[in-house]
């Protein structure tokens, strides 16, 4: 029975690791909208029935598009997994009777060898654990990485307009205050929300306490590792 209720866990997992990044770029959208082209936002929210609909398609689409990118796999705190594979390939050398495969299969393959294992062998509240603290890593990730584009974007549209402004420098200046005033108190309050993500970063807290006791859950357990590596 237990095993039943893991792909729902899981699939619960990636659903909101779709989900939830999704929309809060959508809402980065909307508001880059409302700060650089507010009549456009003012008529979207005029219509309740479409924005509905928009923002709903942009917060899948985006989702996927950033589940597909993977941002949080590509920083270096996401490499720290090699200890797993690292511990595994340990004992694939100390096999007795030699590994099951060849060891440059089991060097290249370590990290798949590990999920085997974690998918088999580690207890289904363990390695729901694991799959949440990933999760939450991964959210953590997300966020602070929309974030630091929104406020990026904002930046740069607020300097591009500034550009546009040659030839009128000067008014351009007296109008900066009354203009350009809301993007960058946006700005600020979302330097501070990414502030506080990675001060409190509590994703890769999670990531790095999952590796930690699941490579000693492996060390105390090596005989599963060897039940799996070894002839």
């Amino acid at each position: 029975m237990p095993e039943t209720g893991l792909p729902v866990q899981l699939t619960t997992y990636e659903f909101l690791r779709i989900l939830m990044p999704g929309y809060y770029a959508a809402a980065s959208v909307m508001l880059h909208l409302w700060l650089f082209e507010n009549d456009l936002a003012i008529r979207l929210a005029g219509n309740p029935a479409l924005f509905t609909m928009i923002f709903v398609f942009a917060g899948f689409f985006l989702g996927f598009l950033i589940y597909a990118v993977d941002w949080p796999s590509r920083r270096a705190v996401f490499e720290e997994r090699k200890v797993l594979g690292d511990f595994i390939i340990e004992r694939a050398k100390a096999c007795a009777l030699g590994p099951k495969l060849p060891l440059d299969e089991i060097k290249r393959y370590s990290n798949f060898v590990y999920w085997l294992i974690l998918d088999t062998d580690v207890p289904p509240e363990r390695r729901q654990r694991v799959y949440y603290f990933g999760s939450i890593y991964r959210l953590y990730a997300d966020v602070r990485a929309i974030t630091i584009l929104t406020i990026g974007a904002i930046a740069a549209t607020v300097a591009f307009e500034l550009l546009q402004c040659d030839t009128c420098r000067g008014l351009c200046m007296i109008q900066f205050a009354s203009t350009y005033i809301m993007p960058i108190l946006m700005s600020l309050i979302l330097l501070g929300v990414y502030v506080v993500l990675t001060i409190c970063n509590k994703g890769d807290k999670y990531w790095r306490d999952a590796i930690t006791s699941q490579l000693l859950w492996l060390r105390l357990h090596s005989d599963v590792v060897d039940k799996t590596v070894c002839k």
